[in-house]
């Protein structure tokens, strides 16, 4: 079945695979689902459209590569939260 009518039936979802046997964008549920049978910690995010999917994986990559260039520094989930902006969680002060 040609990508088109794939996305049709699925309301014009793109997938974007993170962690996987293949990382990058599908166009389909079933190529997005066919990275994770029997990976661990799969990773996957929807989309609405296929620049908003690419535009993912790539802020993801570059998350990774922040993490990997101070892994002593950030976790990747401080990296994602500088490049996207978000202020970290308020903790409680010790007294």
């Amino acid at each position: 079945m040609p990508c088109f009518m794939q996305n049709m039936t699925n309301n014009w979802k793109w997938y974007t695979v993170f962690r996987g046997w293949d990382p990058g964008v599908y166009g389909t549920w079933y190529e997005c689902y066919k990275q994770g049978i029997n990976f661990d910690g799969f990773y996957y995010a929807h989309f609405d459209t296929k620049e908003e999917a690419i535009a993912g994986f790539d802020r993801y990559n570059h998350a990774a590569t922040i993490e990997r260039e101070v892994h002593d520094q950030l976790t990747l989930e401080e990296a994602l939260a500088e490049l996207y902006e978000i202020p970290p969680p308020l903790l409680p002060q010790r007294l």
